[in-house]
């Protein structure tokens, strides 16, 4: 009985600390300027201060997308979120709006952004570090969700799986308490 109480107590002590080592930082999000599904320019600048998430999708997937999207969804009243669309040539505003009406998107909290392609491609590929590749009909991308911080700085990259959603929810938290610790 002693030996488990131990046991309980070192398994405690290490799921505080590691809850208490701060998130690691992967980069900055770099510059963009980019159009929301109302048709509004919206930058890295307009995010300062908010930590939010980031999704890749496309208006013309009918599988891995939908279900991206909507995990996305369950997260909105926890953080901004900003979905990008890895296919620019197709994603027009208009398109990008009745896409976000179906997943019950506010545009206040929720942008969808496209853009140049050229310009949407560097931000997330040289930007989130990830890929996107159009291969005739087909777009082939990252299914991850991001994290960014206040500041603007990658926090995390998760799998849109529950135990993904989970730790996302925790980085959040996480990211919520420092930067009101540095305010």
């Amino acid at each position: 009985m002693r030996f488990l109480k131990v046991i309980l107590l070192l398994s405690l002590a290490a799921a505080t600390a590691a809850c208490a080592r701060p998130l690691p930082v992967f980069g900055d999000v770099p510059d963009f300027v980019l159009t929301d599904q109302t048709g509004r320019t919206v930058t890295n600048k307009d995010l300062a201060g908010s930590v939010w998430v980031a999704d890749f999708i496309y208006t013309g997937c009918a599988t891995a997308c939908p279900a991206l999207t909507q995990r996305m969804a369950e997260l909105k009243r926890l953080a901004r979120l900003v979905t990008f669309t890895v296919d620019p040539e197709v994603d027009t505003p208009e398109r990008l709006k009745a896409y976000s009406e179906r997943f019950g998107a506010e545009p206040a909290s929720w942008s969808f952004l496209t853009g140049p392609v050229e310009e949407v491609r560097k931000t997330i590929s040289e930007g989130f570090k990830l890929s996107a590749q159009k291969v005739d009909a087909d777009v082939f991308h990252s299914e991850k969700l991001v994290l960014v911080d206040a500041r603007g700085r990658i926090r995390g990259y998760f799998d849109a799986d529950p135990e993904g959603l989970e730790a996302l929810r925790r980085a959040v938290r996480r990211c919520r308490e420092s930067s009101k610790e540095s305010s």
